[in-house]
């Protein structure tokens, strides 16, 4: 196996990180226990060391395989359309006091090559058995020296709904100060299954692999938000 030696490397990539996600938005109050926002986010989420795959399919001969073996950041933006409910027989009263909150993000992720690439000492093409020069031995893989050489579309749109459990308070009588814990629910409306372990024939794609890192950056998230009162 070519990728033998770099084997425990991919094992050991790290399956935790902390990330940040910043955003800027506005929100309205519907009546006393519903508010309406709409906020845009944003992040880059670095991957260390991952194997992308892709099949192609040349045109005379088998089918063969390219490959991104190395670093990278995945970047992405979004828009979010959420709704926060909050409890009058509790005494909240909106926009202050405890809240649910359901989200819609709809978003473009892309993955951004890195510094550590691993690529093959030669470039070889897979085209009716032969390498490029016409001689040689068959190869069904190529490892590309970047993600241009996989030749798919970089911008990879990707939508998740998420649950927030929430409090806002208000400073001042004009700063509203929001913390809460986010989680993304299980599934996503441009990917069938289950974000927290996609099917294995899909998760080591270009977009399997944008989508699977996108989605650990929202998985669990700690809210801290501060903002003004316009009126």
């Amino acid at each position: 196996n070519y990728f033998s030696n770099y084997y425990d490397a991919v094992s050991d990539m790290p399956g935790f990180s902390i990330n940040a996600t910043p955003s800027i938005g506005i929100e309205y109050v519907l009546g006393y226990s519903a508010v309406m926002g709409l906020n845009y986010k944003f992040n880059k989420l670095p991957h260390p060391l991952t194997l992308i795959i892709e099949s192609k399919q040349p045109l005379f001969g088998d089918e063969y395989y390219v490959y991104y073996f190395g670093n990278g950041t995945v970047k992405n933006q979004y828009l979010e359309l959420n709704l926060k409910i909050f409890n009058n027989n509790r005494g909240a009263i909106a926009p202050i006091g405890r809240y649910h909150q359901i989200a819609g993000i709809i978003g473009v992720g892309t993955f951004v090559e890195g510094d550590n690439i691993i690529s093959s000492e030669t470039d070889f093409v897979a085209l009716g058995g032969y390498e490029a020069s016409g001689a040689g031995p068959y190869t069904d893989f190529i490892l590309s020296p970047s993600i241009e050489g996989l030749e798919v579309d970089t911008e990879v749109i990707q939508g998740f709904f998420t649950y927030t459990y929430g409090q806002k308070t208000v400073l001042y009588n004009k700063i509203p100060v929001d913390i809460g814990i986010q989680v993304v629910l299980p599934f996503n409306f441009f990917v069938g299954g289950d974000l927290f372990g996609l099917l294995e024939n899909e998760d080591l794609t270009y977009e399997g692999t944008v989508k699977k890192r996108s989605a650990g950056g929202l998985r669990i998230a700690a809210n801290f938000g501060i903002g003004y009162f316009l009126f």
